[in-house]
């Protein structure tokens, strides 16, 4: 649908202009004014900030937040170059 296709402009647009969330690599759908939200994030927050500024964009009916949010890099005894002293 050409108004799915505004939509999704006009949220990409949001996000670039948000210093915060500018640098996510997310994967963005939209259907029927339904924006769908794939990829990860740093944390719960960054998580909550995105779909917050997504649903203040016209025209959004609802956000599926899918966004994974990403473990701190962490050593662990599964790294063969991690030695514990």
């Amino acid at each position: 649908m050409a108004e799915d296709a505004v939509l999704l402009t006009k949220v990409k647009e949001a996000l670039g202009k948000d210093e915060m969330l500018s640098g996510m690599k997310v994967h963005l759908r939209a259907v029927g004014g339904v924006i769908f939200l794939d990829g990860e994030a740093a944390s719960e927050d960054e998580s909550e900030a995105v779909e917050a500024l997504i649903k203040e964009v016209e025209g959004v009916r609802w956000v599926q937040n899918r966004l994974q949010v990403k473990a701190p890099d962490t050593p662990d005894d599964r790294d063969p170059h991690f030695h514990e002293r």
